[in-house]
């Protein structure tokens, strides 16, 4: 009788232990399933890309809120990029320039790519009175999700602190601030829109006249070694009253760097590829003057680079007239 009940006993516990082991083996694991939009993402500028930052690339800033780079907004979610504030004028914080000619160029010895001078006539236009600030620049990232590869070396961390709201952007390709222009409703100035901007109808070597002076600009010489505000040396503006058309950030303009109509001098970059930069930086010499020329490479971003927009007077017109239909 004993041997039973520890017979019974024995083969009542083989039962248990092998029950728990199939309960084991049935147990299901459950992962986590790729989400569907995943799959799907396409990366700002349309093009499909290996997952993860390429090698030397500061890492995307994550976002939650902003769509498609602008150009791209509409196609992929099937809403337009949404306009810049609305002002009383598009041309609000712009001056007029009136149309008319003025002497363009340079001829002295070295400037090969300034020559020759010649008479140039421009119609009515606006153009930016300061240069875009990273304010500014913000609130287009907002508006449009454009996406702009340059913001990690711009901003610490990615995110513009509000203490340099007022600094002029730069880490800005030529790409970049023509996007900004296009959404503004503007454009980038040309090479001539600009220099008459800066050196009015007198050809004057800088803004405030014809005699270097480091207190009215932000260059190496003026010894700041640093972007300041835009609103920096009131003394140092154009005939105009366009502030750092000397100094502080250079400035993009629209045009390719080429040879001047009638120059005929064998320029290494003269051609198709290189834009040109306008005006030097905090970081220039005296030599960066009304008529100096750069040639830059317009996908790339540089620490002192940066650009002001311009419009037509009569597009400006149009579009303000359009705004009040609205």
């Amino acid at each position: 009788m004993r041997k039973e009940v520890v017979l019974i006993a024995f083969l009542s516990f083989l039962t248990v232990l092998v029950g728990c082991r199939s309960s084991q083996q049935q147990t299901v694991i459950v992962r986590p399933q790729e989400d569907e939009t995943s799959k799907n993402l396409i990366p700002s500028g349309g093009e499909l890309s290996r997952v993860g930052p390429k090698p030397d690339v500061p890492p995307p800033v994550r976002t939650t809120t902003h769509p498609a780079v602008s150009g791209e907004t509409e196609k992929v979610t099937g809403k337009q990029t949404p306009p810049p504030p609305q002002k009383s004028s598009i041309t609000e914080g712009m001056v007029l320039i009136k149309g008319g000619p003025f002497p363009m160029g340079f001829e002295g010895a070295g400037y090969l790519d300034t020559q020759p001078v010649r008479s140039v006539n421009l119609e009515d236009y606006y153009i930016d009175k300061y240069e875009v600030t990273n304010k500014e620049f913000n609130d287009f990232l907002k508006a449009s999700g454009y996406d702009w590869k340059g913001r990690m070396q711009a901003w610490p961390g990615g995110v513009m602190p509000e203490e340099m709201a007022n600094l002029p952007v730069v880490y800005v390709s030529w790409e970049d601030a023509k996007a900004y222009a296009e959404w503004a409703g503007k454009r980038l100035p040309t090479e001539a829109e600009w220099e008459k901007a800066a050196r009015g109808i007198d050809a004057r070597k800088y803004p405030w006249g014809g005699d270097f002076d480091p207190k009215k600009c932000n260059v190496k010489d003026s010894g700041y070694g640093k972007l300041l505000p835009v609103d920096s040396f009131p003394e140092g503006q154009s005939p105009y009253g366009c502030f750092n058309m000397v100094g502080n950030a250079a400035e993009w303009v629209a045009d390719y760097y080429d040879a001047y109509p009638g120059n005929e001098a064998k320029v290494e970059k003269f051609g198709q590829k290189y834009r040109v930069v306008r005006g030097g930086s905090y970081e220039s010499v005296a030599n960066f003057t009304t008529f100096y020329r750069t040639p830059e490479d317009p996908t790339l971003r540089f620490r002192n680079i940066g650009f002001r927009c311009a419009i037509s007077a009569q597009d400006a017109q149009k579009k303000d007239e359009e705004n009040k239909e609205k």
